[in-house]
């Protein structure tokens, strides 16, 4: 499970460059190569200084505002309501500053529970949203292949799941070390779960074609 996360990045954004070559791609999707490079680069350079001996607390800290932002600006672009969407570019513009605040004032060698807690809750409020705005279509759509369904069922399972984990990391982390290995590998788990859907998003709009018999 060591690599795993690496492994799943890199074929989830390897599933994310054929939004470029789908008709029709929402300019959000676009993105996603480009936030998924950042992802990797991320998990790759932590994981360096983890086995060199180097703090890399800090580094998360300032992943966990990169990637909040970009979340809430996808999810901005996903909701239809125009007040609602007015409401999310605010605080999509407000959360990276209240964050590095945030982390300013903290010890780089301390996560900051609070920064994951007002981010988990904020996509978690607005997944909802999300459902909730399905549910009062007028007209019937195939979810199956709509890649914002998939990239908010994937939001909203993982800060779901992980929020109570992380919100409380600071503390967990005085706990036994075989608790903090299962810890450790629900949240490889969730992970493996958050990028798979995300592929499925990214996939879900090709077109097959089969054969001429």
């Amino acid at each position: 499970m060591q690599y795993i996360s690496i492994i799943i990045i890199l074929i989830s954004l390897i599933a994310g460059i054929t939004v470029y070559f789908t008709p029709r791609t929402p300019f959000y999707l676009k993105t996603f190569p480009v936030f998924l490079l950042g992802c990797l680069f991320t998990d790759i350079y932590g994981r360096y200084l983890h086995s060199t001996g180097q703090q890399n607390v800090y580094l998360y800290n300032l992943f966990s505002v990169y990637s909040f932002t970009y979340y809430l600006y996808v999810l901005q672009r996903i909701v239809q309501n125009r007040k609602i969407k007015r409401i999310l570019l605010g605080i999509a513009v407000l959360f990276p500053i209240l964050g590095i605040l945030i982390i300013s004032t903290q010890s780089t060698d301390t996560f900051s529970s609070t920064v994951y807690t007002i981010g988990s809750l904020a996509i978690i409020i607005i997944g909802i949203y999300y459902f909730f705005e399905l549910f009062q279509l007028k007209q019937a759509i195939n979810l199956a292949r709509e890649p914002a369904f998939w990239i908010c069922c994937g939001l909203l399972f993982f800060y779901c799941c992980s929020f109570p984990l992380l919100g409380l990391a600071n503390y967990l982390y005085r706990l036994s070390p075989l608790l903090l290995e299962n810890l450790t590998f629900i949240l490889s788990f969730l992970n493996v779960l958050l990028y798979s859907l995300f592929t499925i998003g990214f996939l879900c709009r090709l077109r097959f074609h089969k054969p001429a018999l």
